[in-house]
Parts: structure tokens; sequence; C-alpha cells
């Protein structure tokens, strides 16, 4: 087994997906700095934790779907870039989970 369980890979691969489809909110004069796709990766690892998030999950859903896992981390991210006065970064990820709340079944 991996360093990541399934349930982090596919979280993790979600989010990156829908960061990458929504990259077009994010202003061309932002003075935000933008991390790569590896770093924005390792910031979504970093503030991942799978098993509360499961549980958090089955709480509130009755289940833990990647897709969920991945529309609140997003909005987590959003929260956390907002409250350091990245406020570009916070509104694309806020974009992304939106993004990713219309699109889960």
């Amino acid at each position: 087994m991996g360093l990541f369980s399934s349930f982090e890979s596919k979280t993790i691969k979600i989010a990156m997906g829908a960061l990458q489809e929504t990259t077009n909110m994010v202003p061309e004069n932002s003075a935000d700095y933008f991390p790569t796709p590896a770093e924005m990766k390792a910031t979504l690892k970093a503030n991942f934790f799978p098993e509360q998030m499961k549980a958090t999950l089955k709480r509130d859903y009755g289940e833990a779907k990647p897709e969920y896992a991945a529309y609140h981390l997003l909005d987590i991210l959003a929260h956390l870039f907002d409250q350091n006065s990245k406020r570009d970064m916070g509104m694309w990820c806020a974009h992304a989970s939106s993004h990713l709340g219309k699109n889960i079944p």
C-alpha cells in the first residue's frame, strides 16, 4: 500500500481537477502568489485528515465519498486562505468547491 490511502488519493485528485477547471476564476491582476500544481497538491494533503473527514461525511451524508471530501476540503482551504489575507486564492478554492457541489449527485 502506498503512502496515502485510496480515499485520500481520489479526494486530492478530484480537488485538483476542480481547481484546474476553475482557473479562469483567478483574476489576472491578482497580487496573491498562486502555487504550482505540486505545491497546491501538497497544500491539499497538508490540510486533509482522512479519518476525521470520513467520520464527518458518514455522520452528515451517511457515506464517505471522495467527491464529498474534495468539496469540503476546498471549502476549508477557501476559508484558510481568506483568513490569511489571500482573498484571490480563497475565491479560487471557493469557486472550485462550488463547481464540485453542482456536479455531485
